[in-house]
């Protein structure tokens, strides 16, 4: 997976050994939590037409490649600029409506690169422990916190989570300064 936040070697080096798959689903999970892209790669999105700004979900954009509707009508790069920190994309005048190919109001589809490190190389180290230690965390807990089964009438009873979330705190304490509204 190229978007890996940490590879299992450096998860080695930290002291830690766990699969690449459980590195992986970490990222995955951490990139869901943050609402941001560590390792930049291109990505898509379809979102209406017909307002000034259109607000992408991944953040920090790198560059815009295309947005386009299904009738190929594009916009021009001249015609928006790009505010790479809040996640937005916002048109001098207004979007025009996408259409399809039968002149119906369509969704226009958003060709972008976003992330804040080229490769898993460049992530800083706090990310890299907070991959490790929630990927450490899954492979200690197989069965998901979970702390008491019975099998007649099937009956299951889950662990309480500290921090309110579905991530251990250490992991949520690491990730604190990439959580936010952009």
């Amino acid at each position: 997976m190229s978007n890996t936040l940490c590879t299992a070697a450096e998860a080695s080096a930290l002291g830690v050994t766990v699969s690449q798959a459980l590195l992986d689903a970490a990222s995955v999970v951490i990139e869901k939590r943050t609402r941001k892209i560590f390792v930049q790669r291109e990505v898509s999105e379809r979102l209406d037409g017909w307002r000034k700004r259109i607000n992408l979900q991944w953040r920090p954009i790198v560059s815009v490649e295309s947005i386009e509707d299904p009738a190929g009508n594009t916009v021009l790069a001249t015609d928006f600029f790009i505010d790479k920190d809040h996640g937005w994309v916002e048109h001098f005048g207004y979007f025009p409506i996408p259409m399809t190919e039968q002149g119906q109001k369509a969704l226009w589809e958003v060709s972008y690169t976003a992330g804040r490190f080229a490769t898993t190389a460049d992530v800083t180290s706090d990310l890299k422990e907070a991959c490790t230690r929630l990927a450490k965390w899954w492979a200690d807990q197989p069965a998901g916190n979970v702390t008491s089964v019975q099998a007649g009438s099937l009956s299951v009873s889950y662990g309480a989570m500290l921090s309110g979330s579905i991530l251990p705190g250490d992991v949520e304490n690491l990730l604190a300064p990439y959580i936010g509204p952009w």
